[in-house]
C-alpha cells in the first residue's frame, strides 16, 4: 500500500527543524531520490512514509522558529 505526501507540511516540518531534504534523507536512511519523489507527489510506501514520520518526530524544532515563518494552510 503507498500514500501521498503533503509537500507543504512536509516543507513545514523540515522548515521547523532547519533541515532540507538531503538532512531529511541522511538522518531517515531513506534515498534522496525517493525523498525527492515523495516531494513531489509521487506515492511512498507507507512503511517509507512511517520512517519519515519516525525521523521527524525524534528530531528537535528549531527554537523560535515559528514566529519567523510566514503561516499557510497546510
Amino acid at each position: 500500500m503507498s500514500s501521498r505526501l503533503n509537500r507543504a507540511r512536509l516543507d513545514h516540518e523540515l522548515a521547523c527543524r532547519g533541515w532540507t531534504a538531503s538532512d531529511l534523507a541522511a538522518a531517515s536512511g531513506i534515498s534522496p531520490t525517493t525523498i525527492s519523489k515523495a516531494r513531489n507527489g509521487r506515492p511512498v510506501k507507507n512503511k517509507t512514509l512511517q520512517r519519515i514520520a519516525d525521523t521527524l518526530l525524534k528530531a528537535p524544532t528549531v527554537a523560535g522558529v515559528e514566529a519567523l515563518m510566514e503561516h499557510a494552510e497546510l
